[in-house]
């Protein structure tokens, strides 16, 4: 269809080229939301490092106020990410991208007496259990609700430094934060010897299905664990807005896997519940659909992952095909009026045979014919003409009259030269 097919190739690649490549350079930027607990800051700050090593996500960090805060602050659109209990009041804006990891409840409470029941561990106490919103607070006034403690028999505090009883869910204490707890001891839920036994630990995991029994072994603590120690462990889990594109979370989960090394030196919970092999039916708001499809390892084509633009990009390439196809049309017929030309010029040289008187008349004509000629064969090479049926037979028709010329012009000069001798013969 195109003889210029070189022309239609550049040209059709270096669109094509462009689009491609502002396409596959969109950036997506997360701003990841959380609280000022260890290890979570650790774990935002891993997360920013990894993300901003890659050309397409980038990151930006937000300090928050508690679970119930940064989950507002999702829904009102300043902030993607957010690093939340899975026990979080479920709204259909979020989702869950992926657990991070174990978060034990620590319950620690000033008594010389060993405590075992919780009612009277909180009854007539100044108990500190986390901000109010953050996920300690709700779960602790859960426990009172099930306990049947009396609110206004508990004094809670906001100061985590004059308290009687310390409740926080957190990760594993570390050595250095032991010192100064000589005289506190850690609350137990039950004896550990009925877990799998219908212990409390297990009925108050049955009321919040969020929640799952957790055994602190003995001297995990030192003075603290004696024995172990049957509590409560929520997960914490990464969740963002349900709004965010399939791709963006996809490539994010991704990355979060491939690099989970990053953050196994942050907590040892982290290093044995980072896995790809968690069950999403546990997590309290719904897997992500990006989440998911990295999960069933349903890797997107190349037409799955740029549908959208490969649908405008086609229509690009239908208008910019009508577009050739249209300058095709317009070249052919601006060529066929240029072959015309040349018809007209051999037409009217072939009508004026007939009047040619000499054969210097018939020669001037010949010369004219041989400098359309290879005017015409300029143009071809210039493609500027067609080598095509009309130019074949323009050539044939420009050959048969500089042929019936040249027979003209040899009947011309024999009768110039007969009238020459007779001129001559006659003459004094």
């Amino acid at each position: 269809m195109f003889r210029n097919t070189k022309w239609f190739k550049s040209v059709g690649g270096f669109f094509l080229s462009l689009v491609f490549f502002s396409c596959q350079n969109e950036q997506t930027t997360f701003k990841i939301i959380y609280s000022s607990d260890e290890p979570i800051v650790q774990i935002a700050q891993k997360m920013k490092y990894i993300l901003d090593k890659s050309k397409y996500l980038e990151t930006e960090l937000i300090i928050g106020q508690g679970s119930i805060a940064n989950v507002d602050s999702l829904l009102a659109g300043s902030a993607d990410l957010a690093i939340i209990e899975n026990h979080t009041p479920v709204d259909d804006s979020i989702t869950s991208i992926l657990p991070f990891y174990t978060q034990i409840l620590h319950i620690l409470y000033l008594n010389d007496e060993k405590i075992t029941a919780f009612k009277p561990l909180v009854e007539g106490k100044k108990v500190f259990m986390g901000l109010e919103g953050s996920g300690t607070h709700r779960f602790m006034q859960n426990l009172f609700q099930f306990f049947e403690v009396d609110p206004s028999k508990v004094q809670v505090t906001d100061n985590p430094f004059d308290m009687e009883v310390y409740a926080s869910f957190g990760d594993i204490i570390k050595d250095e934060n032991l010192v100064g707890l000589e005289e506190f001891k850690l609350f137990g839920f039950d004896d550990v010897d009925r877990f799998g036994r219908g212990s409390i630990a297990e009925a108050i995991c049955l009321k919040f299905p969020q929640m799952k029994p957790f055994i602190i072994p003995t001297s995990t603590y030192r003075q603290l664990t004696p024995h172990p120690i049957l509590t409560i462990a929520v997960d914490a889990v990464l969740v963002s807005r349900s709004d965010l594109s399939d791709e963006s979370i996809y490539q994010l989960t991704k990355m979060l896997f491939q690099n989970h090394q990053e953050f196994n030196n942050i907590s040892p919970l982290i290093y044995l519940d980072l896995t790809e092999r968690f069950d999403p039916n546990l997590l309290n708001f719904p897997l992500h659909p990006g989440s998911r499809r990295y999960l069933d390892k349903d890797e997107p084509t190349f037409f799955e992952r740029y549908a959208e633009v490969i649908g405008v990009l086609f229509s690009i390439v239908i208008a910019l095909i009508s577009a050739l196809l249209s300058l095709a049309k317009w070249r052919n017929q601006t060529k066929k009026d240029r072959i015309d030309v040349f018809y007209e010029k051999i037409i009217d040289i072939k009508k004026g045979i007939p009047k040619l008187r000499s054969s210097r008349e018939v020669r001037e004509k010949i010369l004219i014919l041989q400098r359309e000629q290879d005017k015409a064969f300029e143009l071809l090479i210039d493609e500027k003409l067609q080598a095509n049926e009309s130019f074949r037979i323009y050539m044939e028709l420009n050959k048969e009259i500089i042929q019936s010329l040249a027979v003209r012009g040899k009947a011309f000069k024999k009768i110039e030269a007969d009238s020459g001798k007779i001129a001559l013969s006659v003459s004094p």
